[in-house]
């Protein structure tokens, strides 16, 4: 006996198969959602019969039409082409062999217009219903009927314990979890099927939540104006990537006071600087900000107000401030 009127009526769809059409748009659009809503390029890898029959059966339009984040009973659907040239997004379909996976199987290789990556791979199991099977390399299985959640972090001590905490003190209850760590560079990934949706301040506590992978630094120990030593560098990479951290962000090198005031050795005080700046790219430095202010430059006046969660911070209070006599 069938288990709903589902299983009698089939899905709401455009298109002459609920497996190679209806499923194949849900899988292009639980692709757009996966990748966070930034598609401007996308390989999508056929296996089986999806090769096979993509062009009669429509599974073509059906699949850039969900990248599009149509859905599959969209009138546009059969228009999908024409709509991805509309809105810039260029596309190629690869027949392959994919493995030992279900015949209607694709893998999406998508790139979003910052140059970012990400992989998704899923498989229409008939009536319209599909089957998510892995995400940027974490193998997972989900059918998007609930709600998701996906997080990357630093595989450290807590966070996933943090991550539970905020859904059980919003009363969500978690269907399904998995999670991926990767020993190379001290991260995770993790899945987490969820019964009901996400309140809107879910997303943003999580965000908040302490497990850091990046960090940013300076050499601290060398006055304005000198050359920072490479091994100074060198060490202070080192010790971050010993601690599963990567030194990419450098907060300051600092600005001399004859630069700022346009006197003195000027050309020799800019050629340090850039020197220093060449000595960060050395290091795997990618960002270098600095700070161009007078007196106080970053003023502080508490090095350890307690947060709500704990962790402390610095802070800065007004009253505190006017009691300081910056000539001191």
């Amino acid at each position: 006996m069938p288990n709903s009127i589902f299983d009698i009526m089939g899905p709401i769809m455009i298109g002459p198969s609920s497996s190679h059409t209806a499923g194949a748009a849900r899988l292009g659009k639980m692709a757009y959602k996966l990748s966070g809503g930034d598609v401007a390029q996308a390989d999508i890898y056929l296996h089986g019969s999806f090769a096979a029959t993509y062009r009669g059966h429509g599974t073509d339009k059906a699949l850039v039409a969900g990248l599009l984040n149509l859905s599959p009973w969209d009138e546009r659907l059969r228009d999908a082409f024409s709509l991805a040239e509309e809105r810039g997004l260029s596309y190629r379909f690869i027949p392959t062999d994919l493995g030992d996976v279900h015949p209607n199987t694709v893998r999406f290789v998508i790139t979003g217009h910052n140059g970012d990556q990400s992989e998704i791979m899923g498989s229409s199991i008939g009536g319209g219903q599909v089957v998510v099977s892995e995400i940027d390399g974490l193998r997972v299985r989900f059918t998007g009927e609930r709600p998701i959640l996906i997080t990357r972090h630093a595989d450290t001590p807590g966070v996933i314990s943090a991550i539970a905490t905020l859904l059980y003190e919003r009363n969500i209850n978690i269907g399904n979890m998995t999670v991926n760590r990767s020993r190379q560079d001290h991260a995770a990934s993790m899945y987490i099927e969820i019964d009901s949706l996400c309140q809107e301040d879910l997303t943003s506590r999580i965000r908040q939540i302490p497990g850091m992978g990046h960090i940013v630094a300076a050499v601290y120990d060398v006055k304005p104006g000198e050359v920072w030593p490479r091994e100074s560098l060198a060490r202070l990479k080192q010790q971050c990537e010993e601690n599963g951290l990567v030194f990419d962000v450098v907060e300051s090198i600092p600005v001399h006071e004859d630069i700022k005031l346009g006197r003195g050795n000027l050309d020799q005080l800019l050629k340090n600087y850039c020197e220093n700046i060449r000595r960060c790219a050395e290091v795997g430095v990618k960002c270098v900000t600095y700070n161009f202010m007078p007196v106080f430059d970053w003023t502080r006046t508490q090095l350890d107000r307690k947060g709500v969660d704990g962790s402390t911070s610095l802070v800065m209070y007004w009253d505190q401030m006017k009691g300081l006599d910056p000539l001191k």
